[in-house]
């Protein structure tokens, strides 16, 4: 074989030897391109498909919110310090919320127009320290700025309920301008309950008042009374001393005067039973010396003496 020969074959040789080694680093090569390829494709799937899902809930929140905007409205949140009182007789506030932030500006522009508008009723909600959420009520909005609002409760307040909203709105107050029917016919119910329990709470405050009127009428016959029984410290001029004892002195004087009496009765009747004793001797004496005395042939009448004594025995009997 010609050396030129022999030479190139050893460079071909070489060369198939430089080929299959390369053929094998692209086929290595290639198997970790598909393996990408692959992983990345299974990575878009996973992603397209939180994409789906995630799509499905911004849609339904998306719907709550048009919802809740639906039958919420617009809300603004104001500070404290932006709340006002101006009247607590009718629960009139002041807030720091105008035209500038969008409230009121069709009712207005509409008023600013000549036409027959009013303005429009807004819903304030408080914001208490602990975190709770109170509902203060519904305000008619009576004079807009740009910057301030004057709103006034569409109900009388009830007691004690204007001294609460300093405590329940101590974290800011939420305003609303609108709120859901449910919540509007919730609260007339709970408004009726509240009218009813105040109707019920003055009838029982009139009731109470008339038993107050009613005991202390029969607190003044029962003073009366007490002084019938334990006297009298102030009498009238020229009343009887029964009246200045009392009838539990006066009655102790009766007892005490009748036991006097039955005290001297007893002693009567004890000296009229020792004269009787002494009548009863004396008469038997006489009757002694009566047998003592000669005695006639016949019978005589019964003597004066004996019947005597025999009346006198009877007597003592029925007594």
């Amino acid at each position: 074989m010609h050396t030129l020969s022999k030479v190139l074959l050893g460079f071909v040789a070489v060369a198939a030897i430089a080929a299959i080694f390369l053929t094998s680093m692209l086929y290595d090569a290639r198997n970790e391109w598909l393996k990408r390829v692959t992983t990345r494709q299974e990575t878009v799937a996973k992603t397209e498909e939180d994409i789906r899902k995630k799509s499905l809930v911004v849609s339904d929140l998306q719907n709550d919110v048009n919802r809740l905007m639906m039958n919420w409205g617009r809300s603004w949140e104001i500070a404290p310090q932006n709340v006002t009182l101006l009247d607590p007789e009718t629960g009139a506030v002041g807030l720091q919320l105008g035209l500038n932030d969008g409230l009121a500006v069709q009712e207005s522009a509409a008023q600013q127009a000549g036409q027959d508008r009013l303005l429009p009723t807004i819903y304030l909600f408080g914001n208490s320290q602990d975190g709770t959420v109170s509902y203060l009520g519904a305000f008619r909005v009576t004079q807009v700025t740009p910057d301030q609002t004057a709103a006034q409760l569409i109900r009388p307040p009830l007691p004690g309920e204007v001294d609460q909203w300093q405590v329940l709105a101590a974290n800011g107050i939420r305003v609303w301008n609108n709120i859901p029917n449910s919540w509007l016919s919730l609260n007339s119910k709970y408004q009726g309950q509240i009218t009813e329990a105040q109707q019920t709470v003055q009838d029982e405050e009139g009731r109470l008042a008339t038993l107050e009127v009613l005991n202390q009428k029969s607190q003044e016959q029962l003073a009366r009374r007490m002084a019938e029984l334990e006297g009298d410290n102030d009498p009238l001029p020229g009343a009887n001393q029964d009246v200045i004892d009392g009838l539990v002195q006066t009655l102790r004087n009766e007892e005490s005067t009748r036991n006097q009496q039955l005290q001297v009765l007893d002693q009567l009747r004890h000296e009229y039973h020792a004269k009787y004793n002494e009548l009863i001797d004396l008469l038997q004496r006489n009757r002694n010396l009566e047998k003592q005395l000669p005695q006639p042939g016949t019978e005589s009448e019964p003597s004066t003496d004996q019947a005597t004594f025999g009346q006198l025995e009877a007597e003592a009997t029925v007594r």
